[in-house]
């Protein structure tokens, strides 16, 4: 055998040695990226903040990132491309919404890799946040309207940096409540919150909403949390329990009806029985029950009579009173009515 050959055969052997000794890379998608946190420092409330991170794939195979998910609805991510080839960089967007508070904050965003080393890419973001707009007073609770009773609430608006500030008209509110902002005094400018008189009764939290000229919080927004009540109301209101009533005598109840708005009532009530005496929450016998509604202080207070007449006939009270008022937007006023009759 010549040397030519016996060369030949060794070198297979030779280059493996060779590549023993030598580092291997790894054959998988690699991720990277050199800045993974963000403290944003002070942040208005209502302000947006945004910061890009990049991500890079030192691998040799494709990197997916996916998905990508936050701890907190302020802060929304965006991931363009979601697949990087080797070598390949790809940028997140971070939006930090200031929308709560004063508060300090840390939220994070998590991001799903195929890297067998990282299973999940983070970003860590911070703030502190305090409010831009002060309000005078500084909680606006509005428990006392009425139906038919139009009312206003002044709020003082007070700007913490500073700035001078151009605010525009107030976006449209739900039917029955508007907002206009006033001149402009010493004191600095004015929010008037109105209720108009008519809206759907209960409670209700409304955001009243001015654009702005302030370069970082370009809108106003006054929280206002209010209740709506129905002009009539019933002492005791809901049930109107006759107890155990003897068929013979029949029996009596009274209710005080009272209207709770600052002027009197132009119009009455009336009342109407929907009711009878029957078994398992069925109707079997006429209504045995009548009402009738008596002025004690006219256009502010009412006695409701609700009576059985002897000799009813059934066994259980089963229905309810209704009071009614023939006024822009008042529900009805109902009274579910009990009882049972009984021979003596």
């Amino acid at each position: 055998m010549n040397r030519f050959a016996t060369a030949a055969r060794l070198l297979p052997a030779l280059l493996l040695a060779a590549c023993d000794g030598a580092p291997k890379r790894p054959y998988h998608p690699i991720v990277f990226a050199a800045e993974q946190k963000q403290d944003f420092g002070a942040l208005w409330i209502g302000e947006v903040r945004r910061r890009e991170f990049v991500v890079e794939n030192r691998g040799d195979q494709l990197l997916r990132l996916d998905p990508v998910t936050s701890n907190c609805g302020c802060l929304v991510a965006k991931l363009d491309p979601k697949e990087i080839a080797p070598g390949g960089k790809s940028v997140v967007t971070a939006e930090f919404h200031a929308d709560k508070g004063p508060a300090t904050l840390a939220k994070r965003i998590s991001i799903g890799t195929n890297d067998p080393a990282v299973e999940w890419l983070t970003f860590d973001l911070s703030a502190e946040t305090k409010p831009l707009y002060e309000f005078t007073p500084p909680l606006i609770d509005w428990p006392g309207l009425v139906l038919g009773d139009p009312a206003s609430i002044d709020v003082k608006v007070k700007v913490a940096d500073g700035s001078k500030v151009t605010y525009g008209a107030p976006a449209k509110l739900e039917a029955g409540f508007t907002a206009a902002m006033k001149e402009a005094s010493a004191d600095g400018p004015t929010l008037e919150v109105r209720f108009e008189g008519e809206a759907r009764p209960g409670r209700r939290l409304i955001h009243v909403v001015v654009p702005t000229d302030h370069p970082r919080v370009p809108e106003l927004r006054v929280p206002v949390q209010s209740v709506v009540s129905p002009r009539l109301v019933a002492e005791p209101a809901g049930l109107l329990d006759f107890g155990n009533v003897a068929r013979k005598t029949g029996a009596t109840r009274q209710v005080v009806i009272r209207h709770r708005g600052r002027a009197p009532l132009t119009a009455e009530p009336t009342v109407t029985v929907e009711a009878g005496f029957g078994r398992d929450g069925q109707v079997e016998a006429p209504p045995a029950v009548t009402a009738t509604l008596t002025a004690t202080t006219p256009g502010r207070e009412w006695r409701l009579d609700a009576v059985v007449a002897p000799g009813a006939e059934g066994s259980g009270l089963v229905g309810r009173l209704v009071v009614r008022l023939d006024a822009p937007g008042e529900p009805p006023l109902s009274l579910t009515l009990a009882g049972r009759l009984h021979d003596e």
